[in-house]
């Protein structure tokens, strides 16, 4: 196997060399790059690394047929060959092609953390935590304590207590660093539009859709249309497991009404609870890959499904976080962002779950466990990641931040959560710019608003323009961090008055001192 593993001890130890390295040079052309080029690593190709390459470097086989044995006995060797160290990087490309900084961005910030003069939100204990499990099977699954609401069954005092318990947990990841963004992903199962027309005529509770298995063995990876009665279908993708949560201790289950029945899945009609909706309707400003589709398909579905009404609070594309932060590198897939920010290799290929999702995943087979989990935490991690980030080259100096606007620490990064927030929602990459982009300004000023048919806008948002202005100058980690008293503190009014520019409900006080 082509590979070698690194601790998470031994990449803090590297990180704070490098870091270290890298400021007692001379101040370099300043950039604004996070995560600068390195082409030809990731993308097609036998010798690259990809999604299927990955897979096979670490099981010797791509493990992507469906309904087999070996998809599963794949993603079980895959689980036991990622999980025996902290870090697992190809061995037959320099360290450097993979990780344009030599070290994952998170042992990076790790490492720079841990000084005494920077701010104190995460505590360097928590993103330790972070570094120690960031591995496709750590922690083990079951250190995450995992809460089920199933659609049909469970009770309105269960779906309450549940409600009560997500609050509480989201308060906690708060505590540690405000974000305001919580993981979402939603594992589909799919059937035949027909069905879903079934569907939305049931009249009576407990009702039943059997699925025509037809198409069961058509491909995963796109829609397929074939003839069923005479007519045209295609496979459509509904919600059938719906999670939030950090994926490192906590983690919400809602599973759609399906069961199983010699091989054929049906959708049982469920009696309405508001309980349900009410709980999702709470869900906070959610984030992932993707995730503007996850929201639709859940608004749309659990409606046409009879379920009640939901409409969920604001979401945030990890892909337009990555474009604020700095993410000029060419490839944006996320194997190449699981090895830069996390070092740990992905498996998009195999277990797809051959269609059983919908099974609650205290039942679930354990591998598809532990790939649920991870691609919580995954998202957590990351997300918070470029939160972290973009602090730390724009606002350097908690000190000079916190005395301008007469506050403590805590309540000026739940300003910045805001803040991010704020800049963040409702603005997507126009591709077509964002691969044209040469440099930060580029980057960021790519991310746009859709207009009624979901087409770029033709300009950014000033919100999107005033974090371009904010980022030109700012020196960023892999660049060695701010180095200059003067230099920052100079910066640290000028950013005042921006931040006073684009006022963010409740904390208009932060940013009303002359």
């Amino acid at each position: 196997m082509f590979i070698f593993r690194l601790s998470t001890e031994d990449l803090y130890q590297d990180a704070r060399v490098a870091l270290k390295r890298t400021r007692a040079q001379d101040l370099p052309q300043v950039t604004g790059t996070l995560i600068k080029n390195e082409p030809g690593v990731y993308g097609p190709g036998n010798d690259k690394l990809n999604r299927q390459s990955v897979v096979k470097m670490l099981t010797g086989s791509s493990g992507a047929k469906v309904n087999s044995a070996e998809d599963i006995d794949s993603m079980k060797e895959f689980i036991k060959v990622a999980s025996s160290a902290d870090v697992v990087l190809p061995s037959h490309i320099p360290r450097r092609k993979v990780i344009p900084f030599g070290v994952p961005l998170l042992d990076l910030v790790n490492a720079h953390l841990a000084k005494p003069d920077t701010w104190q939100f995460p505590p360097p204990k928590d993103t330790q935590d972070w570094a120690k499990n960031r591995g496709f099977a750590t922690p083990s699954i079951n250190k995450v304590t995992v809460k089920t609401v199933i659609v049909g069954t469970s009770t309105s005092e269960e779906v309450t207590g549940i409600h009560e318990w997500m609050k509480a947990r989201i308060k906690e990841d708060e505590k540690s660093m405000p974000a305001l963004m919580t993981p979402l992903t939603v594992k589909p199962v799919k059937v035949p539009r027909s069905d879903l027309a079934k569907i939305q005529k049931l009249a009576t509770v407990n009702e039943k859709v059997e699925f025509n298995d037809s198409l069961r063995d058509a491909s995963t990876d796109k829609t397929v249309s074939k003839l069923l009665e005479g007519e045209e279908d295609e496979w459509i993708c509904l919600p059938a497991n719906i999670l939030l949560g950090n994926g490192l201790d906590w983690l919400l289950s809602i599973v759609l009404p399906f069961s199983s029945k010699n091989g054929k899945i049906s959708y049982i009609k469920p009696e309405p609870m508001q309980e349900i909706c009410d709980l999702m309707n709470d869900f906070p400003a959610v984030v992932g890959v993707d995730v503007k589709d996850d929201v639709q398909v859940i608004e749309s579905t659990v409606n046409k499904l009879g379920i009640g009404r939901v409409v969920l609070n604001r979401f945030i594309e990890l892909e337009t976080l990555l474009a604020l932060g700095g993410w000029l590198h060419h490839s944006r897939s996320r194997v190449a962002v699981s090895f830069i920010m996390l070092g740990v290799p992905l498996n998009r290929v195999s277990s797809n779950a051959d269609c059983d999702w919908w099974i609650p995943l205290d039942e679930q087979r354990s591998d598809l466990k532990t790939l649920v989990i991870f691609d919580q935490k995954w998202i957590h991690i990351i997300s918070r990641l470029i939160i972290i980030c973009l602090r730390e080259e724009i606002l350097p100096d908690p000190d000079a931040m916190c005395m301008l606007s007469k506050c403590k620490q805590y309540e000026y990064l739940q300003w910045w959560a805001q803040w991010i927030l704020q800049t963040a929602t409702g603005v997507f990459p126009d591709i077509r710019k964002m691969y044209k982009a040469s440099n930060r300004y580029e980057v960021i000023t790519s991310l746009r608003a859709l207009d009624t048919s979901g087409r770029p806008m033709p300009a950014p948002p000033r919100r999107i323009m005033l974090m371009a202005e904010l980022t030109k100058n700012t020196v960023t980690l892999t660049e060695g961090g701010a180095r200059f008293f003067h230099l920052e503190r100079e910066r640290a009014m000028k950013s005042y008055q921006v931040f006073k520019s684009q006022p963010v409900f409740g904390f208009e006080s932060l940013f009303a001192h002359d």
